[in-house]
């Protein structure tokens, strides 16, 4: 079998001719992971190469195209090397006195606003494609097998897991999945959408890198979206930089034509949301540093060296 850099790299070869685009011969020290090691000049050319195909299709809006090649790396990775993992604990053993547990990070959506996972101007980016994920929980001789198909959340894996293994545990705001009944819809699941200056974080990224240690960050986030979802139904806010803030009320994921039908759950949405909002605003907010001008554009020239529309 092909090694998986040569199949990367033939698909990427692939796609710049099927494309008519031309290829960067030149490698141009980015920004990508600041803190891992560093990259060979031949995987910094083999990335700005995809990111060039990536960004063509992006402006080319060939939104599909950009999922096709998305779920090709998914089922590549599962079948190629997430197997060979398992396969591995397997062998050593690992899994016969173990919990499993495998759950997304994220989804990914490609549109007019959104650009993946983490870029775009954060409109949409609390949808469905891009915050549920799938959650697998597995343990040998488990009996019991459950497919969940209720709304369940983050903070609900951590008392779940230590139920699994029967470790006493304080109370949890998450509800313990093993216990099917007690799941209820109407219990609120939040979300928040954050977003940082990208010159501030690409600036202290690197100064950790220099350092060769962490140091607490002299900046802080915005809060650009948020939203509840309880009972089959879903408010999604967003909050642009400059105007008003912009509401989507949903039922069953489906937008309501007339929320006045809906008045009570509306506010009862709205309320808690906002309750939530600003107890992490209180935490979490605060002031901006201020970037010159002449590094943000440095900064912008070297993201748009390897394929960010900056």
């Amino acid at each position: 079998m092909a090694h998986s850099g040569d199949v990367y790299r033939d698909k990427v070869d692939f796609l710049l001719d099927k494309y008519n685009l031309p290829k960067e011969e030149t490698a141009y020290p980015g920004q990508h992971y600041p803190l891992s090691e560093e990259m060979s000049e031949a995987d910094m050319r083999l990335k700005q190469n995809y990111r060039q195909v990536l960004a063509y299709l992006y402006k080319q809006k060939k939104y599909d195209d950009i999922m096709e090649l998305y779920w090709e790396g998914l089922s590549y990775f599962d079948k190629n090397r997430f197997a060979d993992f398992v396969r591995g604990l397997e062998e050593q053993g690992v899994l016969n006195n173990s919990l499993l547990v495998i759950v997304g990070d994220h989804g990914e959506l490609w549109d007019d606003d959104n650009q993946g996972h983490n870029k775009g101007n954060g409109k949409n980016a609390l949808s469905e494609a891009l915050i549920r994920v799938p959650l697998i929980i597995w343990q040998k001789d488990f009996k019991g097998n459950l497919k969940i198909e209720k709304q369940i959340r983050s903070i609900d894996i951590v008392p779940t897991i230590l139920s699994i293994l029967e470790i006493e545990n304080k109370k949890f705001d998450g509800a313990n999945l093993t216990d099917y009944h007690s799941i209820s819809d109407s219990l609120p699941a939040f979300s928040q959408f954050w977003q940082t200056d990208s010159a501030l974080v690409t600036i202290f990224m690197n100064q950790v890198k220099a350092q060769g240690q962490f140091s607490e960050p002299e900046f802080s986030s915005r809060l650009t979206g948020a939203s509840i979802r309880q009972a089959g139904f879903s408010l999604l806010d967003y909050y642009p930089e400059k105007g008003r803030a912009q509401s989507v009320f949903l039922k069953d994921n489906q937008p309501i034509k007339n929320p006045d039908d809906f008045c009570d759950e509306l506010e009862v949405l709205r309320r808690r949301l906002d309750e939530y909002n600003e107890k992490t605003n209180n935490k979490y907010g605060g002031n901006k540093r201020i970037v010159k001008d002449s590094d943000r554009e440095e900064i912008a020239r070297q993201l748009r060296a390897i394929g960010y529309n900056v």
